[in-house]
């Protein structure tokens, strides 16, 4: 190892027994970690970045095995040890993970116990390492408190008695990344440490990983396939394909002269703001999709083009919550739905975009049936009459059902692991009693090839395909009815970047050769700019702004969309993530707006900018100060 490096891996290679037989799937990768730098290794799914974590930390599933290289690591002690030759759960590496080596994971809710306190969990490897020995447990919890701090939670003292139920994703991620430091570790390993999370509150995390970085002087491995967060916290970048490195540097070079024509496909695949109006997504693989007609309007009337498919008007939904069911306690009122209106033209994408929690989700409910509103309309027109959704009866929704499906966020859990994909497919027109078991096999054979699966994907279950496969599945379903409007709620945030561009080329496709509409639910903002030609901005239960895409990603005029712009990475190193003061504080928090954006439902107006551009804020205000 060079002086200053405290990682080095060399020719690492990792089998699986897959029925007896070795699979290799890390093949000979290697780079270096310097103290004080970030390495970023980059890369789809399955091309070997988190089992290669894995094997640094000698926790790989017991199939797994290490065949092959060396994994060199110098802890604050000095020594040099080779990791990939101690024994994965002897003495010497338990004593290196958790105290020198530490990993935060990809998802922050399955990593952390349910039924212990974040501050148990947090000073857990406080006390099982030598640094806990001989310390009090008055001592433990004031470390483990000043970790919390450090963490970026506004109250340790209180943090530490929470449970993580109790607390938001970022919440939960800052308690994973406490955990990871209380012992002031060598080497920290971050495994797609802000993949789960909102736009803004990934802004923070990077942020306050930066600040950790200086303060503490560690190395880290970053592991992602998000090319915008490497520009902006990166040193240097491995971009690996297929267990093996294609490409490393210093990021300078990664992303000003990139040479290897994986990397170049990465970059072209991900959607940005600078995209013009007719661009497309470059995939990496498919793409070459022949056009398919499913006789969309087969047997209905078209509907004008000057009335909109759907109108949603003043709807509201509210929870009453009680703090404890036992003694009474003081009840909380949360309105998930603040009088929401907005309407939806035949044929167009309207994008809805906020952070978890704004709405947006419940909003899809209501609009599916899924629950109920407390006040509100939403109107679908067919082309023959106003349907007044909310007040079906249960025959009626049965029958209305097919002009509205959706399309959900993860999809693995929305398909039947024990239904065949043509049981998956036959299924909601078994439901609706639409042709015979030979026609319905044709009209699935159909379906998967217009999602690019072909028809001898007919017989397998949906664990055998990939992800970005399982949510073609899940789109063939719901085009199964001939539907006129899909809502699709995060439908792309599960997928690396490339199967996410074949999924996103996908639905423009089938929404220009079956004529759909569709209601586009997401928190990333470039892919919402990609596919809504509107775009509508929730927050706090609240429409805040409305209108074009252009005019909402150009003119921004909410502090809430301008936050939300704010913190998007760039895959650019000209273009660096800067944080404002308010989307350090919390961008979707109404007190934390200016006093002209802020107020009851009543002392608030929408104001038309021009052009279909709305906004929420009081009357008589200025706005030329927000373009300035």
């Amino acid at each position: 190892m060079d002086e200053g490096e405290v990682l080095r891996v060399d020719g690492l290679r990792v089998a699986f027994d897959v029925n007896g037989s070795p699979v290799e799937v890390v093949k000979g990768i290697g780079f270096r970690v310097c103290a004080g730098a970030v390495t970023a290794v980059v890369g789809e799914s399955g091309s070997g970045k988190s089992v290669t974590a894995q094997s640094i930390m000698q926790i790989l599933p017991k199939n797994g095995k290490i065949v092959g290289g060396t994994i060199q690591f110098r802890p604050s002690t000095g020594e040099i040890v080779d990791m990939a030759t101690l024994e994965p759960n002897g003495q010497r590496v338990r004593s290196l993970r958790g105290s020198s080596v530490t990993m935060i994971f990809q998802e922050p809710m399955s990593s952390l116990s349910p039924v212990h306190t974040v501050g148990d969990q947090v000073e857990e490897s406080l006390r099982i390492h030598a640094l806990g020995k001989g310390m009090s447990r008055k001592e433990l919890r004031a470390a483990t408190e000043e970790t919390l701090g450090l963490a970026g939670f506004p109250d340790p003292h209180r943090a530490y008695e929470m449970y993580p139920f109790e607390m938001s994703g970022g919440l939960r991620q800052r308690a994973m990344i406490a955990m990871a430091l209380i012992c002031r570790p060598s080497l920290l390993i971050a495994d797609e440490p802000t993949t789960a999370l909102d736009v803004t509150v990934q802004a923070q995390i990077l942020k306050l990983l930066k600040e950790l970085q200086a303060k503490i002087g560690m190395a880290v491995l970053l592991i992602t396939h998000d090319l915008g967060v490497v520009a902006n916290v990166a040193d240097e970048v491995v971009v690996v394909y297929d267990g093996r490195v294609v490409e490393a540097g210093p990021v300078e070079e990664i992303f000003r002269n990139p040479q290897h024509e994986y990397l170049k496909a990465l970059l072209n695949a991900a959607p940005h703001f600078d995209m013009a109006p007719d661009q497309r997504l470059v995939a990496l693989r498919g793409g070459n999709r022949d056009v398919i007609k499913l006789n969309k309007h087969e047997g209905r009337r078209v509907q004008p083009a000057d009335r909109p498919l759907l109108t949603v008007s003043n709807l509201s939904k509210v929870y009453n919550l009680r703090k404890s069911s036992f003694f009474g306690g003081e009840a909380k009122v949360i309105r998930a739905v603040d009088d929401v209106s907005f309407t939806i033209r035949r044929g167009e994408c309207l994008g809805l975009v906020g952070e978890s929690g704004s709405g947006k989700t419940t909003v899809s409910k209501i609009l599916t049936r899924a629950i109920t509103a407390d006040s509100g309309s939403v109107i679908f027109d067919d082309g023959e009459k106003q349907v007044d959704v909310l007040n079906l009866s249960d025959r009626e929704l049965k029958n209305f059902r097919p002009h509205l499906q959706m399309v959900f966020q993860d999809p693995v859990s929305s398909l039947s692991p024990r239904m065949t994909v043509a049981d998956i497919l036959r299924e909601p027109m078994q439901i609706h009693n639409q042709g015979s078991r030979s026609d319905q096999m044709r009209r699935a054979k159909e379906l998967l090839t217009a999602v690019e699966l072909g028809a001898n994907a007919l017989n397998r279950y949906p664990h055998s395909f990939s992800g970005g496969q399982r949510q073609r599945i899940g789109i063939a379903r719901s085009l199964a009815m001939n539907p006129d409007l899909l809502i699709l709620d995060e439908p792309v945030s599960a997928l690396d970047v490339s199967v996410q561009a074949q999924v996103l080329n996908l639905l423009k496709d089938l929404q220009e050769e079956l004529g759909l509409t569709y209601l586009f639910i997401a928190h990333n903002l470039a892919v919402v700019n990609y596919m809504a030609e509107r775009v509508a901005v929730m927050a706090a239960g609240r429409i805040v702004e409305i209108g074009p895409s252009r005019a909402i990603f150009e003119a921004p005029t909410h502090p809430y969309t301008r936050a939300l712009l704010k913190a998007v990475p760039f895959a650019d190193l000209d273009r660096p993530l800067v944080l404002d003061e308010l989307v350090l504080k919390g961008s979707s928090d109404p007190r934390n707006w200016p006093d002209a954006f802020r107020g009851d439902m009543e002392e608030l107006a929408t104001i038309d900018l021009g052009g279909g551009h709305e906004v929420l804020a009081r009357r008589n205000i200025d706005f030329r100060e927000f373009h300035a």
